[in-house]
């Protein structure tokens, strides 16, 4: 076996050790001993000469032999759910490793050798109990990828800008609270998440990440966007949901950001926008649902594709009906400032004139509509409206296949659905009708639906659907008051 090249041991769950002759396998080229109950690998584990990867994910080692640095040709190594503790000086001997694989060990702190894996591209330590990286990080003048996610990392070292081929930097869901100056330096960057750290402010010279595409702030500590955002010049994507902390506008320098084609922001405490975002030529897609706070939505770009925002925009917001190119609008309800315009009428007429429109939500709580015709909206896929009043819901478009109505209280006609040529898909939510005869309301759409479901509609008590020869599902959950369903033994089975 000594011209053996590949050996796998993976999920031997009974093997405990492995023979000093191992050493004899100088053609070795990879070796797996994944999940097996190995505790100690021989020292003779250095003798494999030719050896270009080596995964020992989730075998019960807790520590390497000081042999592990022979391995002068290694490209990959994994301790991935090992039990090991610390990494040996000697690490730094395998001059040709590419990448290193350290999840979800034991390992509290990197020896100060590994600043000598001048080769090295990618290394991972999420789930790792490490506070602090040596100083010698900075050496790693080869690495390309570096996570930390949900590591125990407190704080990055000021050599953290001497790797200036870094492309791809994860800090997600650690206790970092700052970034060091000198995180301008890492000037390859494409993507950075410091999503749910504890950041509150960003350096400025994180405007000097000229390359950076994708920054996640998602669930962060931040306070506000500095002004040097706008110095992004490449970024394609800002993600910052869930940043309670958020408040206040938008800076205009978020207008510098040309390229970028996504904004998200969902649930922030913003009140405004700047008015260069209408300078933001490439943005398809703005997240603002759940920005309780937020006032008006105005200067939007024309070439968005996308929007979401709260619902009480709509008394504020009186016309985005130069949105021409939208395909997807989401209004929802979710802020309890809806109660201050309960008395108003939203202004929804502007939603008639989104002729590229795909789908669309509208969905306001207890709120009737003023008369609304979405039979213009001739791409019309999905739609999802409150429909207090279904009589102010004027027509739908032939093209609609999947409809969700909410709150509905008056009873629904047949002219409702009478244009719905390619309908399949019906839903009612909080229902507060006694009795739904659908084998009336659906006419020549009777054979076409194919999903039906009512949920959460306490006051209904009958249900007659006879004549849906088409329907495949039949859902109803949260109706306790239901006492009568009528046809379902017609249904073919």
């Amino acid at each position: 076996m000594t011209r053996l090249e590949y050996l796998s041991l993976d999920d031997c769950h009974f093997l405990r050790t492995l023979p000093d002759s191992i050493q004899d396998l100088k053609m070795l080229i990879r070796m797996s001993l994944c999940n097996t109950s190995i505790t100690e690998l021989p020292n003779t584990i250095g003798g494999l000469e030719s050896l270009l990867e080596l995964d020992l994910s989730g075998i019960e080692v807790t520590k390497l032999p000081i042999s592990i640095g022979n391995l002068r040709k290694l490209r990959k190594m994994s301790l991935c759910r090992t039990n090991i503790k610390e990494l040996p000086n000697q690490i730094g001997e395998l001059e040709s490793l590419l990448e290193l694989d350290l999840r979800d060990t034991y390992i509290t702190e990197l020896p100060i050798s590994i600043g000598n894996l001048k080769k090295l591209r990618k290394m991972s330590l999420c789930w790792t109990d490490i506070k602090k990286l040596p100083n010698q990080i900075g050496g790693l003048e080869s690495l390309l990828e570096l996570d930390l996610r949900e590591s125990k990392i407190i704080e990055l070292p000021v050599s953290i800008g001497n790797l200036k081929k870094l492309r791809k930097m994860s800090l997600h869901q650690t206790h970092i609270k700052k970034l060091p100056d000198q995180i301008g330096g890492i000037e390859s960057l494409l993507e950075l998440d410091l999503s749910g750290t504890d950041i509150i402010e960003l350096p400025t010279s994180i405007g000097n990440l000229k390359r950076l595409k994708i920054l996640r702030l998602d669930e962060c500590a931040i306070r506000e966007l500095p002004k040097v955002i706008g110095m992004l010049e490449n970024l394609q994507a800002l993600h910052a949901n869930f940043c309670g902390n958020m408040k206040g506008e938008i800076p205009s320098e978020i207008g510098g950001l040309s390229f970028c084609t996504k904004l998200e922001m969902t649930e922030s405490k913003i009140r405004r926008l700047s008015t260069t975002m209408n300078k933001l030529s490439h943005l398809q897609q703005l997240h603002l649902d759940r920005c309780n706070e937020h006032e008006q939505l105005s200067n939007l770009p024309v070439n968005l594709k996308e929007l979401k925002f709260s619902s009480h925009l709509l008394w504020t917001t009186h016309d985005l009906s130069c949105l021409t190119n939208l395909v997807h609008l989401h209004i929802q309800c979710d802020t309890p400032r809806l109660l201050e315009f309960r008395q108003g009428v939203p202004k929804i007429e502007w939603i008639e004139r989104l002729n590229f429109m795909e789908s669309l939500t509208l969905v306001t709580g207890d709120v009737t509509f003023p008369p609304i015709n979405l039979a213009t909206l001739s791409r019309l896929q999905i739609l999802e409206i409150t429909c207090v009043d279904p009589r102010s819901l004027m027509g739908l478009p032939s093209s609609l296949e999947k409809l969700t109505l909410h709150d509905v209280k008056s009873p629904m006609g047949r002219s409702l659905f009478s244009n719905l040529t390619n309908f399949t898909s019906l839903y009612l939510l909080n229902c507060q009708l006694r009795e739904v005869e659908f084998d009336d309301l659906l006419g020549q759409q009777l054979k076409e639906l194919h999903s039906l479901e009512l949920k959460d509609s306490a006051m209904l008590e009958r249900l007659l659907v006879s004549r849906l020869e088409g329907l495949q599902v039949l859902s109803m959950r949260g109706c306790p008051g239901l006492i009568e369903t009528r046809g379902l033994e017609k249904l073919e089975s």
